[in-house]
C-alpha cells in the first residue's frame, strides 16, 4: 500500500499585538486546476485538493477519460499540515505542473518538490523533496518593500529578523504606532503573510 508524501510545515509565532488588515492569498490564474491540467493519450489529468481534517489538506491528481467524461482514478500525492497561526490559503503548496515521462506522470508543486506516479500501477515511484537555498536578508528586504509598496504602506525604519524558516520584516521598527509586518518564506521567497501591526 503506497503512502502519499507528508509535507510538515513548521509553526512560528508573531509578537503580541492587535493585527488588522491581514491579507489572504489570491490564487494566480496559472495555478487554477483547469490551467494545470494536461491531456495525454485520451486521458485528462487534473490536480485537486480536499481537507483530510481541520489541520491537514491532501493534494490529488485525478484521471478522466476524455471521451466519456468518466473519472478513471484519483490518487493522493502529498499532504500538508497547517500552522495554527496563519490562514490556510497562504500555506497551501499547490500543484503547479503536470507532465508525462514514459509510464510516469510527473507532478511538481510550488516548492519544486517532484513526485513520479506510475500511470498504470498508480504506485509512487519516487518523490524528490527539494532542499531550498535560503534567500538573503537583502532579497527579503526587496520582496518586503515590493509588498509594502503594493499596499501603500510606508517604508521607513526597516528591520529584518531571521526566524529560522522565514524572514520577518518590520517597518517603523524603532517607533511606536503602526508597523507593516511582512513574513517571507526563507526557502522560496514567497510572501506568506503581510499585515498592518499596531502597537
Amino acid at each position: 500500500m503506497k503512502t502519499a508524501a507528508i509535507l510538515v510545515i513548521t509553526v512560528f509565532f508573531l509578537s503580541a499585538g492587535a493585527v488588522a488588515g491581514e491579507a489572504k492569498r489570491g490564487l494566480p490564474e496559472r495555478l487554477e486546476p483547469e490551467n494545470v491540467a494536461i491531456v495525454y493519450d485520451g486521458t485528462r489529468y487534473v490536480p485537486s485538493s480536499a481537507y483530510v481534517d481541520k489541520d491537514r489538506k491532501a493534494f490529488y491528481v485525478e484521471a478522466w477519460d476524455v471521451e466519456t467524461g468518466e473519472m478513471l482514478w484519483k490518487e493522493e500525492i502529498y499532504v500538508i499540515r497547517y500552522k495554527k497561526t496563519l490562514e490556510h490559503d497562504v500555506q497551501d503548496i499547490l500543484i503547479k505542473k503536470l507532465s508525462v515521462e514514459g509510464s510516469d506522470l510527473v507532478i511538481e508543486n510550488e516548492s519544486q518538490d517532484v513526485f513520479r506516479l506510475d500511470r498504470t500501477t498508480r504506485i509512487m515511484s519516487s518523490a524528490t523533496l527539494t532542499e531550498k537555498p535560503r534567500i538573503s536578508e537583502e532579497e527579503a528586504l526587496q520582496i518586503a518593500q515590493d509588498a509594502c509598496e503594493r499596499k501603500g504602506w510606508e517604508w521607513t525604519e526597516v528591520r529584518a529578523f531571521d526566524r529560522g524558516d522565514h524572514w520577518e520584516v518590520r517597518t517603523n521598527a524603532l517607533s511606536d504606532g503602526g508597523n507593516a509586518v511582512v513574513l517571507i518564506d526563507m526557502g522560496s521567497g514567497r510572501v506568506i503573510k503581510e499585515m498592518w501591526w499596531r502597537m
